[in-house]
Protein backbone atom coordinates (compact mmCIF):
# COMPACT_ATOMS: atom_id res chain seq x y z
CA UNK A 1 0.00 0.00 0.00
CA UNK A 2 2.73 2.70 0.87
CA UNK A 3 4.63 1.80 -2.31
CA UNK A 4 1.26 2.62 -4.15
CA UNK A 5 0.85 5.73 -2.20
CA UNK A 6 4.38 6.58 -3.35
CA UNK A 7 3.97 6.30 -6.52
CA UNK A 8 0.68 8.26 -6.82
CA UNK A 9 2.82 11.63 -5.09
CA UNK A 10 5.51 10.73 -7.65
CA UNK A 11 2.79 10.87 -10.78
CA UNK A 12 0.75 13.58 -9.31
CA UNK A 13 3.73 15.88 -8.34
CA UNK A 14 5.24 15.42 -11.56
CA UNK A 15 2.06 16.73 -13.26
CA UNK A 16 1.50 19.76 -10.89
CA UNK A 17 5.13 20.73 -12.01
CA UNK A 18 4.61 20.30 -15.79
CA UNK A 19 4.88 23.46 -17.41
CA UNK A 20 6.12 24.98 -20.79
CA UNK A 21 9.73 26.43 -20.92
CA UNK A 22 11.37 28.50 -22.63
CA UNK A 23 15.18 29.33 -23.32
CA UNK A 24 15.91 33.35 -21.87
CA UNK A 25 16.48 34.20 -25.49
CA UNK A 26 12.85 33.53 -26.64
CA UNK A 27 10.60 35.83 -25.17
CA UNK A 28 9.07 39.13 -25.06
CA UNK A 29 11.07 41.77 -27.17
CA UNK A 30 12.91 39.81 -29.45
CA UNK A 31 13.75 39.96 -32.69
CA UNK A 32 13.73 37.22 -35.53
CA UNK A 33 16.01 37.29 -38.62
CA UNK A 34 13.64 37.92 -41.18
CA UNK A 35 13.97 35.60 -44.91
CA UNK A 36 14.92 32.68 -42.68
CA UNK A 37 13.99 29.93 -41.13
CA UNK A 38 13.71 30.87 -37.38
CA UNK A 39 13.88 28.27 -34.89
CA UNK A 40 11.68 28.15 -31.85
CA UNK A 41 12.21 25.67 -28.94
CA UNK A 42 12.07 24.94 -25.51
CA UNK A 43 10.97 22.37 -22.89
CA UNK A 44 7.67 20.95 -21.69
CA UNK A 45 6.48 17.19 -20.40
CA UNK A 46 7.71 14.23 -22.58
CA UNK A 47 5.32 13.39 -25.27
CA UNK A 48 3.29 17.20 -24.88
CA UNK A 49 2.03 18.52 -28.46
CA UNK A 50 3.27 22.08 -28.52
CA UNK A 51 1.82 24.71 -30.90
CA UNK A 52 3.85 27.77 -32.02
CA UNK A 53 1.53 30.29 -34.11
CA UNK A 54 2.83 33.94 -35.35
CA UNK A 55 0.45 35.76 -37.60
CA UNK A 56 -0.76 33.05 -40.28
CA UNK A 57 1.86 30.26 -39.14
CA UNK A 58 0.87 27.70 -37.16
CA UNK A 59 3.34 24.74 -36.55
CA UNK A 60 3.54 21.87 -34.30
CA UNK A 61 6.35 19.99 -32.49
CA UNK A 62 5.99 16.65 -29.98
CA UNK A 63 8.35 17.01 -26.78
CA UNK A 64 10.81 14.27 -26.94
CA UNK A 65 11.85 11.73 -24.01
CA UNK A 66 14.03 14.21 -22.66
CA UNK A 67 10.85 17.16 -23.12
CA UNK A 68 12.67 19.09 -26.04
CA UNK A 69 11.06 20.42 -28.47
CA UNK A 70 11.78 22.25 -31.83
CA UNK A 71 9.99 23.77 -34.87
CA UNK A 72 11.08 26.14 -37.09
CA UNK A 73 9.15 28.75 -38.90
CA UNK A 74 8.69 29.52 -42.43
CA UNK A 75 10.99 32.50 -43.59
CA UNK A 76 9.05 36.19 -42.86
CA UNK A 77 10.03 39.33 -44.23
CA UNK A 78 11.03 42.44 -42.32
CA UNK A 79 8.37 44.09 -40.25
CA UNK A 80 8.83 46.89 -37.64
CA UNK A 81 5.00 46.30 -36.48
CA UNK A 82 5.22 44.69 -33.25
CA UNK A 83 3.68 41.10 -33.37
CA UNK A 84 2.83 38.73 -30.49
CA UNK A 85 3.15 34.62 -31.05
CA UNK A 86 1.60 31.84 -29.22
CA UNK A 87 3.31 29.04 -27.52
CA UNK A 88 0.66 26.26 -26.51
CA UNK A 89 1.88 23.25 -24.33
CA UNK A 90 1.19 21.90 -21.25
CA UNK A 91 0.70 25.71 -20.71
CA UNK A 92 0.00 28.85 -22.69
CA UNK A 93 2.67 31.59 -23.19
CA UNK A 94 2.08 34.80 -24.94
CA UNK A 95 5.27 36.46 -26.02
CA UNK A 96 4.55 40.01 -27.31
CA UNK A 97 6.28 42.92 -29.39
CA UNK A 98 8.25 40.98 -31.81
CA UNK A 99 9.92 42.47 -34.65
CA UNK A 100 11.30 40.91 -38.24
CA UNK A 101 14.35 42.11 -38.75
CA UNK A 102 18.52 41.95 -38.60
CA UNK A 103 20.06 39.71 -35.73
CA UNK A 104 23.09 40.67 -35.11
CA UNK A 105 25.45 38.97 -32.53
CA UNK A 106 28.85 40.80 -31.01
CA UNK A 107 31.30 39.17 -28.77
CA UNK A 108 34.60 38.95 -28.27
CA UNK A 109 35.83 42.10 -26.45
CA UNK A 110 36.23 42.76 -23.05
CA UNK A 111 34.79 46.73 -23.48
CA UNK A 112 31.07 45.29 -25.82
CA UNK A 113 29.76 45.20 -21.68
CA UNK A 114 30.28 49.31 -21.17
CA UNK A 115 27.22 50.26 -20.04
CA UNK A 116 25.35 53.78 -21.43
CA UNK A 117 25.05 54.92 -17.98
CA UNK A 118 28.74 54.87 -17.83
CA UNK A 119 29.77 57.27 -20.78
CA UNK A 120 29.72 61.51 -19.45
CA UNK A 121 26.43 62.67 -20.62
CA UNK A 122 24.83 59.51 -19.99
CA UNK A 123 21.56 61.28 -19.41
CA UNK A 124 21.78 63.49 -22.28
CA UNK A 125 22.33 60.50 -24.85
CA UNK A 126 19.62 58.85 -23.12
CA UNK A 127 16.89 61.68 -23.09
CA UNK A 128 17.68 62.21 -26.95
CA UNK A 129 18.19 58.36 -28.27
CA UNK A 130 15.35 57.82 -30.77
CA UNK A 131 15.69 53.94 -31.94
CA UNK A 132 12.60 52.53 -29.95
CA UNK A 133 13.15 49.55 -32.34
CA UNK A 134 16.58 48.48 -30.86
CA UNK A 135 16.42 45.37 -28.81
CA UNK A 136 19.29 43.90 -27.21
CA UNK A 137 19.86 40.93 -24.84
CA UNK A 138 22.81 40.12 -22.71
CA UNK A 139 23.68 36.48 -22.52
CA UNK A 140 25.24 35.29 -19.16
CA UNK A 141 28.63 33.64 -19.35
CA UNK A 142 28.51 29.84 -18.62
CA UNK A 143 31.50 28.02 -16.99
CA UNK A 144 33.20 31.51 -15.63
CA UNK A 145 33.87 31.16 -12.04
CA UNK A 146 34.90 34.19 -9.36
CA UNK A 147 38.75 34.17 -8.60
Amino acid sequence: MLKIISLLLLITGLTAHAELRLPAIIGDIMVLQQKQSNPIWGWDTPGTEVKVTLGSQSKTAQADAKGKWTIKLDPLPASAVPTSMTIQGTTKRELKNILVGEVWVCSGQSNMGFNLNSVWDADLDIATAKYPQIRLISVPQVGTQEL
